[in-house]
């Protein structure tokens, strides 16, 4: 499959790197026939664990009554095929759209960092979950009757395999690991995440200027490039330690920024005013008739949460 062909699937991955793009393949009406005929789905993922670019969720769906057509594929885990491999049999997935049909979701450094690291935090087992599931969302809603599903686990599969199962009563799910070796719907599923993912990292656009000529590596921290790489990146803007191509939220990102970069120290903020909650003998508060009364007559603290997002009690207008 050449370059051309691969941008004109992938390039809007590119369009904007803070955000989560999906990107869907060639849907043929056979699969939102008006008999609803019964299909088979399988996810897989990319990237979950590299400090470096994105994580690709994917999602491939074919008629049950073409599954050994696409068996005949020879589709395999995206692991055990060279590139020149995987990109021929993207191509194949591709160009039989009434076989077999894909999307990709497309989860940014920046968007996993977010997420991980806000005041409210996801762990990237919620967001892989959360992806998944909005994958076999968006092919129920475009119609198609998704009767088998086959998903790679991620965690622990049976309470994964229940979340499917409650939000999707009518498709019969397995979740397992290694699907992508044991199921060829989830091969084709990895493949596609696969090939989007060398993609992605292969024509990312920097926002920031960056070390020329120098080669970041596969992404993983255990590549002496990668590793190499944040390094010398760390040193060289030792404020803000990395552009968005880089998982802030991974310990490694983490402990390169201690060693190489600035330390900046944060003033505290001030304590909030205590607010007396004392009333007059003769006023009862309004709350007293939904609560016991507090034994402990000292003023309280506000919550943590308001604390935390600077929120302080207005006495004036």
């Amino acid at each position: 499959m050449d370059a051309a062909e691969i941008k004109e699937l992938f390039g809007t991955c590119l369009n904007d790197v803070k955000s989560d793009p999906v990107v869907k393949g060639k849907l043929q009406p056979i699969f939102t026939s008006i008999d609803r005929e019964p299909c088979v789905a399988g996810i897989d993922e990319a990237g979950r664990g590299p400090v470096l670019g994105p994580m690709v969720y994917a999602i491939a769906v074919c008629p049950l009554s073409k599954y050994d057509q696409l068996k005949e594929m020879e589709v395999k885990d995206s692991k055990t095929l060279s590139e020149e491999e995987r990109e021929s049999l993207f191509k194949t997935i591709n160009s039989n759209p009434d076989i077999v049909h894909w999307q990709v979701h497309v989860l940014h450094p920046a968007f996993i960092s977010r997420n991980m690291l806000g005041l409210y935090p996801n762990n990237l087992n919620a967001l892989s979950h959360s992806s998944a599931l909005g994958l076999v969302k968006s092919l129920i809603s475009s119609g198609i009757n998704v009767k088998e599903l086959y998903v790679d686990t991620v965690g622990p599969p049976v309470p994964y395999q229940e979340k499917f199962a409650k939000q999707f009563p009518e498709t019969e799910t397995t979740v397992s690991a290694k699907a992508d070796d044991l199921f060829p719907i989830v091969s084709a599923a990895s493949i596609c995440a696969k090939v989007c993912r060398d993609w992605i990292i292969s024509n990312w656009k920097f926002e920031v200027p960056v070390t020329e000529d120098m080669e970041y590596g596969c992404g993983y921290p255990a590549d002496p490039k990668t590793s190499l790489w944040l390094e010398t990146e760390a040193k060289r803007d030792a404020l803000f330690g990395f552009p968005n191509f880089v998982r802030f939220s991974w310990s490694t990102a983490r402990a390169v920024i201690e060693k190489h970069c600035v330390e900046i120290e944060w003033p505290d903020e001030e304590e909030p005013e205590k607010v007396s909650r004392k009333r007059p003998a003769n006023n009862t508060a309004i709350d007293s008739f939904f609560s016991a009364k507090s034994e402990d007559d000292q003023p309280k603290r506000l919550r943590q949460y308001f604390v935390n997002t600077n929120l302080k009690t207005v006495s004036e207008l």
